[in-house]
């Protein structure tokens, strides 16, 4: 054991009490021993620097403590130890300082004793440049500086109970392999506040897989909002206090068939599997008067084949089912409705998953389930699928009743024929038509998709708007920023399609959404579009059709009893624009409003250019026209 001391600081303090006791002219005896006495102890407490295997730390003679300060390895490993010997003394290590092993880069894992209490910024900033393992911050540290494990590749973080804060870049890029898959952390019970970039800036290298947090449920919701790096993961609540999903599925399986039978949540549940709803159980889940969140780890929540009802006590005790990250294609990530089951959302949140996969959403509607939705919320959900998702996707065959509540601020990243809010599809010509109805206040609101921002149409589907409203949605790439009714394939901008989707509209108003391409408000690439009623305004168009675009031959729009009005198109048509080959009839039961429309280029109320087969035609009694 090789070892090294400095004394300069004890030195200083011994000359500095020989000058004082000099200048005081040793007047008394008794006060002059107590200044000596004085000077002795500070001597003693003063610091001092030894090399103990390798790794340099400062002893705290007078706490018997011990702070690394420059460090090396035997090996690959990053092992600090719990204490130090030095002279017949035992120094417990309770500090690591700045820098200490900073650059080292050589590093394939660290180990940190229990009994720790701080580690410096940047104290291993960029050590471990092999991916290691696991890392465990010990119950003991309380404190960690900015960029303390900044730039170290790991599988797993274990961040102790005794943490209350986590600062600037604390574990910035902890994923930093290029190729590297997944890594997770875990966050300790006392865990309060997370920095916005504690974990990352947002790049790709940064992402984490995995959030398992200790403590009650939602209890740091609102903080992890703000937290870059945390785009796609997928958080879990390790929740001591929670039921779990044999608990639930005991309560399902118990209830009598084809009878109503309400189960009463008592507390949060965290399920680890899917929860099924068999065939001929018709279970209500509801508060107890106080809110309580269902977390699911399992990719999809419930498989739902029976009767399954969401509903709560008031607004203020709400049940909340909080999915996961759903990697399996055909899932729902809260909950499948399948042949003969019904979902009914009276009134619950429904939020914050991750869809990776096709043909799945928030909800998925098989063929002969069905949604029922009067109140509730469903908001929120990332879907990433490449092709045919929507946080409420309803297949061939499904149905889906929207009379109330509310599905709103989900993002849809897929390539193709994804919506934001809604997808309708079928993919065959004979298949049974996919179909939703809204009316009452149902509200579809600031959902993003590249095209069908609120609700996209694919073949045999069939929307009938009655009444709610379709406001303030997007199509950051594309066409349809309320609705896209797009036919078969999922076609948009091209020709005619082998068979139709479906869209009726009788009342309620779409408003303000926006298309990065045409159609603001309604695309339409089909000939089986009525407008009876209902307001289309205040949408916007970065092309053509501010409020309306029709495409193709032999697509149409048949206009019966509507309002388009205070549309905007930054090319031609800010009321509606017909493609030069495209078909329109205006028809006047009892009034069509066509005005106050605006379009940078030409056409501020409807623009249509001549072709071979595009008519438009408008009755006398047609009101504006610009």
């Amino acid at each position: 054991m090789k070892m090294k001391r400095q004394f300069k600081r004890i030195a200083a303090l011994l000359l500095a009490g020989l000058m004082i006791l000099s200048l005081s002219g040793f007047t008394d005896g008794a006060e002059a021993a107590q200044n000596m006495s004085e000077l002795s102890e500070l001597a003693e407490a003063g610091q001092q620097e030894v090399t103990v295997d390798g790794i340099d730390y400062e002893l705290n003679q007078t706490e018997h403590t011990a702070m690394v300060i420059r460090g090396n390895s035997k090996g690959n490993v990053i092992e600090i130890p719990a204490s130090i010997s030095f002279e017949e003394k035992t120094y417990q290590v309770t500090a690591i300082a700045d820098k200490a092993y900073s650059q080292y880069s050589g590093a394939t894992g660290i180990v940190l004793p229990e009994g720790l209490l701080t580690i410096g910024a940047q104290a291993f900033e960029n050590a471990v440049s092999v991916r290691g393992e696991e890392l465990v911050i010990p119950d003991s540290v309380i404190e960690v500086g900015e960029k303390a494990f900044a730039s170290n590749s790991f599988k797993k973080v274990v961040i102790g109970d005794g943490i209350t804060s986590i600062p600037s870049k604390a574990f910035y890029d902890i994923n930093d392999v290029i190729g590297s898959s997944e890594v997770e952390i875990e966050l300790g019970i006392q865990v309060e506040e997370i920095a916005k970039d504690a974990f990352s800036d947002g790049n790709a290298w940064g992402e984490i897989t995995r959030l398992i947090i200790k403590g009650t449920t939602g209890r740091l919701d609102e903080v992890l909002k703000s937290v870059d790096g945390l785009k796609n993961t997928e958080i879990i609540y390790d929740d001591p206090d929670a039921l779990d999903a044999d608990w639930l599925q005991t309560q399902i399986n118990n209830a009598p068939d084809e009878t109503e039978t309400e189960i009463v949540i008592t507390g949060n549940i965290l399920t680890g599997v899917t929860i099924t709803v068999p065939e001929g159980k018709m279970v209500t889940l509801i508060d107890d008067g106080e809110s309580h969140v269902i977390t699911s780890s399992a990719g999809q929540m419930f498989q739902v084949n029976g009767q399954l009802t969401m509903d709560s006590t008031s607004e203020e005790s709400r049940l909340v089912y909080k999915g996961g990250n759903s990697p399996k294609t055909g899932s729902g990530n809260i909950a499948a409705v399948e042949s003969g089951g019904n979902l009914i959302l009276k009134d619950a949140v429904l939020c914050d998953g991750v869809i990776e996969e096709i043909y799945s959403g928030a909800v998925l509607v098989g063929n002969g389930g069905s949604l029922e939705m009067s109140g509730g919320v469903i908001e929120n959900f990332t879907l990433n699928g490449n092709m045919l998702t929507g946080s409420v996707c309803v297949e061939k065959g499904g149905n889906f009743q929207m009379e109330g509540g509310i599905i709103r601020n989900n993002k849809n990243n897929g390539s193709y024929y994804s919506g934001g809010g809604v997808l309708l599809y079928t993919w065959n010509k004979g298949d049974k038509d996919a179909v939703m109805t809204m009316s009452g206040d149902a509200l579809i609101q600031g959902n993003k998709s590249r095209n069908g921002g609120g609700v996209y149409l694919i073949g045999n589907s069939n929307f009938l708007m009655k009444g709610g409203k379709i406001e303030r949605n997007e199509a950051f790439s594309g066409y349809g920023g309320g609705v896209c009714a797009a036919g078969s394939g999922g076609s948009v901008g091209q020709g005619a399609p082998a068979y139709e989707s479906k869209f009726t509209m009788e009342g309620g108003t779409i408003c303000e959404n926006f298309a990065s391409h045409s159609g603001g408000g309604i695309y339409i690439n089909s000939d089986d579009v009525i407008l009876k009623g209902g307001r289309i305004e205040n949408n916007t168009a970065q092309s053509h059709g501010g409020g309306i675009y029709v495409s193709e031959p032999p697509q149409m729009v048949k206009l019966y009893n509507a309002v388009v009005t205070e549309n905007t198109a930054s090319v031609m048509g800010g009321g509606m624009w017909f493609c030069p080959t495209g078909d329109a009839t205006f028809t006047v039961t009892n009034g069509v409003a066509l005005y106050d429309n605006r379009a940078e280029g030409a056409g501020d109320d409807f623009a249509s250019l001549s072709g071979d087969k595009g008519t438009v035609t408008i009755a006398d009694r047609f009101l504006g026209g610009r």
